[in-house]
């Protein structure tokens, strides 16, 4: 059976409310204002409205409301946002959760646009590993308002991240093993190793009904394709850093990676053991480094196949033809998104070229003149902000 996989970084696939989004605080942004900081400020506006004589007479009373905008003038940027939609819109009810609501709804189309193409070409993948989604809500939302409802199955464990950014799947096939890593802990700073988590899961690829699943063996008459899905640590930093403290960050993130991509090497081997090389599965994600990088090298001597790198065989490691992100504030374009195969599968497609989706990046102007990207883009990409993602989602055919 041929099937078409891919994965996607899809950049803060949110569904959440706006006023809910909390200050930027270092990498943690838009961090979302934990509950019982909400509620502790709920409490305090309440009791302000009614110190104030309730919301009527605020909105009535010119006096009145100038006054109660100074008293919350002093509130953090995201809770005063949340008291005047509060007094100016009645009920926090009444937002609109229709729409993934930090995104603009053009720019979302064009990450759908990523995922199946134009309106005319609606080449979508049977399996996509994503990075960057809020919750299991956030991908039903997008498949039904963006994607017709296209994929059978969506699948997305809540991990690690501060910033509520997941991995999940969006499936046209059933899944028959589910694992999250995310609990593994750091053998250096003893809190959780994986930024996000690795998500482990096994496929079944078979156009069987799920509930006739049960009555099968799968294990003997259904092929398994497992995926670990991965978001590595992220490059981001304070800018409120300078020099040697700057320094030291930018090491340590680097060592964590490392780790993060060493520990899951050391899942597979042990999920696989003796029969790593007879397994079809694919490592894939965000790993947020290139390959020539130290920190990649435990993972990518497995014996795997970087299938990206089939692009360009003469492993000038420029990555001019290979990147799928391109870094705007350093000018330089990098690899950071994988499909790693297991010898069994790379064997048996030893030729299928991946296709790596630029169409979707904004129309940067120092990638066209320093780099010579005249690229194609889809209709409604431009400038930034109208981009589909900061990363080109990466598909390839495959027979399993």
């Amino acid at each position: 059976m041929k099937i078409r996989i891919g994965t996607f970084n899809m950049e803060n696939l949110f569904l959440r409310y706006r006023v809910l989004n909390g200050q930027r605080a270092g990498p943690y942004y838009p961090k979302p204002i934990p509950f019982d900081e909400i509620s502790q400020y709920l409490e305090e506006y309440s009791a302000l409205i009614k110190e104030l004589g309730g919301a009527k007479r605020i909105m009535d009373d010119p006096v009145v409301r100038k006054e109660f905008y100074k008293r919350i003038s002093k509130a953090p940027k995201a809770e005063k946002a949340l008291a005047k939609f509060l007094i100016e819109g009645g009920s926090i009810n009444n937002l609109n959760v229709n729409e993934i609501s930090t995104i603009t709804p053009a720019q979302r189309n064009n990450t759908a646009k990523a995922i199946r193409g134009e309106d005319n070409e609606m080449m979508f993948p049977d399996i996509l590993a994503v990075q960057e989604v809020e919750n299991l809500q956030t991908l039903k939302q997008l498949n039904e308002t963006y994607l017709d409802k296209h994929f059978k199955y969506m699948y997305l464990i809540d991990g690690n991240d501060s910033r509520q950014i997941d991995v999940g799947f969006l499936s046209m096939f059933p899944a028959v093993k589910i694992r999250t890593h995310q609990f593994i802990p750091d053998s250096v700073t003893h809190e959780h190793l994986f930024s996000r988590d690795c998500l482990e899961i096994d496929f079944a690829i078979t156009n069987s009904q799920e509930e006739d699943l049960e009555k099968t063996d799968i294990d003997k008459q259904v092929p398994i394709l497992t995926f670990f899905n991965n978001h590595l640590k992220s490059h981001f930093l304070d800018w409120r850093k300078k020099g040697e403290e700057k320094d030291k960050q930018i090491e340590a993130d680097n060592q964590k990676r490392k780790r993060q991509a060493d520990e899951v090497a050391k899942l597979v081997k042990a999920r696989f053991g003796n029969d790593i090389d007879n397994r079809f599965f694919v490592i894939c994600g965000d790993f947020n480094d290139d390959p020539t990088t130290p920190t990649l090298q435990e993972l990518l001597s497995m014996g795997l196949d970087n299938v990206v790198s089939r692009i360009d065989g003469s492993g000038s490691g420029s990555y001019e033809k290979t990147w799928t992100y391109y870094y705007e504030k350093e000018d330089t374009v990098h690899q950071y998104d994988y499909l790693l195969f297991s010898k069994t599968l790379a064997e048996k497609n030893p030729t299928v070229m991946p296709i790596i989706e630029r169409r979707g990046v904004a129309k940067y102007k120092k990638l066209q003149t320093n780099h010579g990207f005249d690229l194609e883009r889809f209709i409604g990409v431009a400038g930034k902000g109208t981009e589909a993602s900061d990363h080109c989602p990466v598909y390839i055919e495959i027979e399993i």
